[in-house]
């Protein structure tokens, strides 16, 4: 069970058996959905309960092409079982398992150690992805809200540029997420992490025009 967690965790090629070199039987299998367009089916009454068919679907097969197939299939399988009983694959595969041998301590402890290698670098990567993940779904990079500057924009019928800007780049030093608040005493307060429909009632309260400049003379 080991090997196995190692084989699948590490990017070393690992040769073991794990089922015997012989082709698989599909014992069953149909549909659960199709595109609405061209309506819903089910292989049969017990697939269309599985699914939960809705109202207008059509089931495939009916209760006798349904007992059909499934004395095709244990045919099938009877067919198989035989086959395989009359050959030698059984006891060559046996035979085989009994060859398997566990790698030595020295190897175990070389693959053990790759595959703590090869974890810690996956969780280190998925960190970064969730910060990343993290960043893109919180905020932009002045610390706003990702869709406060086209909240802005809509709002006071503004067009990208460097006014929308300078908005922006004021509100985030009156009010940084590691500073906190900056603003003149008579004016409302700002809370850190405050919301888009925050930011733009404060916007409103100290006014576009004052916000663009001390943005402009932060630049």
């Amino acid at each position: 069970e080991e090997l196995l967690d190692l084989a699948l965790d590490i990017p070393i090629e690992m040769h073991m058996p794990l089922a015997p070199p012989t082709g698989l039987f599909q014992r069953t299998s149909g549909f659960s959905m199709l595109d609405p367009r061209a309506g819903f089916a089910a292989m049969d009454e017990q697939q269309a309960d599985l699914c939960m068919l809705p109202e207008g679907g059509f089931v495939l097969l009916n209760k006798a092409g349904t007992e059909a197939a499934e004395a095709f299939n244990l045919s099938v399988e009877g067919e198989v079982a035989r086959l395989w009983k009359e050959s030698e694959e059984l006891e060559t595969w046996l035979k085989k398992l009994d060859e398997v041998r566990v790698p030595p301590e020295t190897v175990l402890a070389e693959l053990r150690a790759m595959a703590a290698e090869t974890r810690a670098k996956e969780a280190e990567t998925r960190a970064h992805q969730a910060e990343a993940d993290k960043r893109r779904q919180g905020g932009d990079s002045n610390g706003l809200p990702r869709r406060f500057a086209t909240a802005l924009m809509v709002n006071y019928n503004l067009i990208p540029g460097w006014r929308v800007t300078n908005i922006q780049r004021a509100l985030a030093a009156r009010c940084g997420e590691a500073q906190g608040c900056e603003k003149p005493p008579e004016e409302p307060a700002l809370r850190p992490n405050a919301t888009v429909e925050e930011l733009l009632k404060y916007t409103e309260s100290v006014g576009l025009e004052k916000l663009a400049q001390e943005g402009a003379s932060l630049s």
